[in-house]
């Protein structure tokens, strides 16, 4: 550079997340949150008021950016998802669904939320300063829930139920950069989680934990040492359930955890016969004999899933394949069957259920090895919880999981031949 040519100045690097629409994507789904509470504490609908305005701000961030739509893997699976169910309306093999509509608006508006956070090609949530805001949202709910049902057996907050209360607890950990943050930060956030589950008194959460937790630590330098956990626990899991059958369920029932856990399986283990043969059970009375209503939530989701299947395998072909129509299982069952799984596979047919499992199979395989673990947990507690109906969850999910994607580093440029760099 010839003497006196001025040297242009270092442009500082700017923060993560500026400049995205991270900003105002959060301070929307902020009032979403807002307006959950709000509408638990005072009534009314103004938790669809905050959804409708959550979705307004993701539709105007992705509008410029939407059109037209890339085929990769991930739109394709998500177009697919999205067709399937209007063929089978088209069909004629939604009739009869009164609560469709509901149902059908929130898998739509998932849909809608997945296609247009992959047009935004956005940074990390956790490695955004807007992080914050949506962790001390989402905290203070959940708080304020605690100290109001702080006298229950089973915590719900400002929920429908204990188990979308353990689910948004789950949805903390959508916060947590596993490679930046503080070790002091991350055990603690973990742990705080923890106690909200077990506090909720939601078996399925406590295993959607125990499954995220797992698969973090697989990505992990303890992934040698995890393997042998899970090995052990699996060993020990063995002969607890040889056992089973020999230890009373009533000495282990006052124990937080392990009691209302060891009963479920305990009743499960001794009525599933009954299930597999089309008998009807009082549940009530079961739960009266067994000391707590609670402890026959395993039996109960068996019996629902065993109906839903009995129906499903009685089927036409074309209901097999295109299903029953979004928001039929309710109809069938009474309500929704609590396990995702089958509900897709009921609602939307195999094809249906293949479509959304490729579109989520699709980002995790996409995501950063530490956003995993709650991608995990989210997919275990789906076994056995409705996390689809959870739209307050399921959309940060979304955001969560599109934006975790691995950076593509470009491969090294091959040296010249001839020539060494130093």
């Amino acid at each position: 550079m010839p003497p006196g040519t001025p040297q242009a100045l270092p442009v500082p690097a700017r923060p993560p997340g500026s400049g995205s629409p991270w900003r105002i994507l959060m301070a929307s789904y902020c009032l979403y949150v807002l307006f959950t509470f709000l509408n638990e504490a005072t009534g009314g609908e103004r938790q669809m008021v905050g959804a409708v305005l959550f979705l307004s701000v993701v539709a105007a961030c992705s509008a410029r950016r939407l059109l037209p739509v890339p085929l990769t893997g991930l739109t394709v699976a998500l177009l697919f998802s999205a067709l399937l169910p209007m063929v089978a309306l088209l069909s004629g093999l939604t009739a009869g669904n009164e609560g469709a509509p509901a149902y059908t608006i929130k898998y739509f508006s998932l849909l809608f939320v997945l296609l247009a956070a992959s047009s935004l090609r956005l940074p990390p949530l956790y490695r955004t300063p807007e992080r914050w805001w949506g962790l001390v949202a989402i905290l203070s709910i959940l708080l304020i829930g605690l100290a109001r049902g702080s006298g229950e057996d089973r915590v719900e907050g400002s929920f429908a139920n204990p188990n979308n209360y353990a689910l948004v607890a789950l949805s903390l950990l959508f916060f947590v950069d596993r490679v930046r943050d503080a070790r002091w930060f991350i055990i603690g956030l973990y742990a705080l989680v923890l106690a909200l589950v077990i506090l909720s008194g939601t078996t399925g959460a406590l295993m959607g934990y125990m499954a995220g937790l797992a698969v973090a630590l697989l990505c992990t330098r303890f992934a040698r040492l995890t393997c042998a956990a899970l090995a052990g626990a699996a060993l020990l899991g063995a002969l607890l359930l040889a056992t089973l059958h020999t230890i009373d369920p009533a000495a282990l029932a006052e124990m937080r955890i392990v009691g209302p856990l060891w009963s479920k399986v305990y009743i499960a283990q001794q009525h599933y016969a009954d299930i597999a043969a089309g008998s009807d059970l009082n549940f009530w009375e079961l739960g009266t004999e067994y000391g707590n209503v609670e402890y026959t939530s395993s039996i109960w989701r068996l019996a629902h899933w065993h109906d839903l299947l009995w129906k499903f395998r009685r089927s036409g072909v074309l209901s097999r394949l295109l299903g029953h129509g979004i928001g039929s299982s309710p109809v069938f069952l009474g309500k929704l069957p609590h396990n995702d799984y089958l509900r897709l596979l009921f609602e939307v047919g195999v094809l249906g259920l293949l479509a959304n499992l490729a579109a989520w199979l699709i980002l995790f395989r996409r995501a950063e090895p530490s956003a995993r673990g709650p991608a995990a947990m989210m997919a275990a507690y789906a076994i056995t919880e409705n996390n689809l109906d959870n739209f307050l969850v399921m959309s940060l999910f979304a955001l969560f999981l599109v934006s975790a994607r691995r950076a593509i580093v470009p491969p090294p440029i091959p040296a010249p031949p001839g020539r060494v760099f130093s």
